[in-house]
């Protein structure tokens, strides 16, 4: 009787769930297994099923194991204040999908505690939200999101790892602070197309605190008529005028598709690129009207417009246009001024 007692006003005991209808998640739970149908004993803890967990004490996950597996959709994970805790960088998923499931983790919901010394800390699929997390001592990457997901308000210390965030395309990011890694990038899925919202705080300059636009000149270089599919989605080929005043926009910062220079700083680099010049269809004519037919030739007959900011200084007294501008051969390849959607 008094197990059925305990049961009942949701004490912890293995196997219960308290009283709110929530499924609660511990160290011992975890071990035993059997937390949802098909949970085996042990590590990592596998949520099969929609609905609502709780963490009711600290996971400590063994070195190469996976932390919380999430297999179903529309799923809510609160962490309860308590933390996820692993014990190599190097191997190990924390919170969501694992190399052993990739699908499933959409329209996920995960709160309110920390997640660290793993691979890959927090890995949501599309729609996916998560706020008020502590993410740090990641190998790889802290917190990665699918398509249309949001992040708010957590705090992201990326240290060495490769990335902080990864958002999919369509996501938003609001009110976060990060630091350490490269606060946000998509790679994986050769995807940017995340809006930066806005009250966000990072240490390096693809997170923008007053939400400016970013920007980016190519690594690759294709002829005329392949620039406008050169750059990543939720970035399209820039015109001038939506680039020309660098207070406006911020150069976005990649080593794996951002082209940079040694003594660029956290700007642009000074070199070329096809850049659209907002005139009518012209094949030929002058750096700025130019545009090798709205770059849709690749003819060395043709012409089109490339600029970079400016290599010629004026001397001292004299001012400069941050900007140069040249005409060149539709077939001539060149990189791509890119601008965030």
């Amino acid at each position: 009787m008094g197990l059925v007692v305990g049961a009942a006003i949701g004490l912890s005991v293995p196997g219960a769930s308290a009283i709110d209808g929530v499924v609660e998640i511990n160290q011992e739970r975890t071990l035993v297994g059997g937390i949802t149908p098909g949970d085996a004993a042990g590590f990592p803890a596998s949520l099969t099923q929609p609905g609502s967990y709780r963490l009711t004490g600290n996971l400590e996950v063994p070195s190469g194991s996976d932390g919380v597996t999430i297999v179903a959709d529309d799923v809510t994970l609160d962490l309860n204040g308590f933390t996820v805790r692993g014990s190599n960088t190097s191997s190990g998923f924390g919170i969501g999908k694992s190399l052993a499931a990739l699908e499933g983790a959409n329209r996920v919901t995960l709160r309110n505690g920390n997640v660290s010394g793993l691979e890959t800390a927090v890995f949501l699929g599309e729609q996916s939200y998560a706020e008020g997390l502590q993410v740090r001592d990641c190998g790889s990457i802290c917190v990665r999101v699918g398509d249309q997901s949001l992040v708010v308000a957590n705090r992201i210390d990326g240290g060495d790892a490769s990335f902080g965030l990864v958002l999919g395309n369509d996501s938003a990011f609001v009110r976060n602070i990060l630091v350490g890694a490269s606060p946000v990038v998509e790679l994986f899925e050769a995807q940017i197309g995340f809006a930066s919202g806005g009250e966000n705080r990072c240490s390096a300059s693809s997170c923008t605190a007053r939400g400016e636009r970013l920007y980016y000149l190519t690594v690759e270089e294709v002829d005329a008529q392949a620039a406008p599919s050169a750059c990543f989605l939720g970035f399209h080929m820039a015109s001038f005028f939506e680039i020309a005043n660098f207070s406006s926009v911020q150069y976005f910062e990649n080593e794996f598709f951002a082209e940079s220079q040694a003594d660029a700083g956290s700007g642009p680099p000074a070199l070329a690129g096809w850049i659209r010049t907002g005139r009518p269809f012209l094949a030929v004519g002058q750096a700025g009207s130019a545009n090798c037919g709205a770059y849709s030739s690749n003819s060395a007959d043709h012409q089109g417009t490339v600029a970079n900011p400016a290599r010629n200084w004026a001397p001292n007294g004299v001012s400069s246009s941050p900007w140069e501008t040249r005409t060149e051969a539709c077939n001539e390849p060149q990189r791509v001024w890119c601008v965030q959607d």
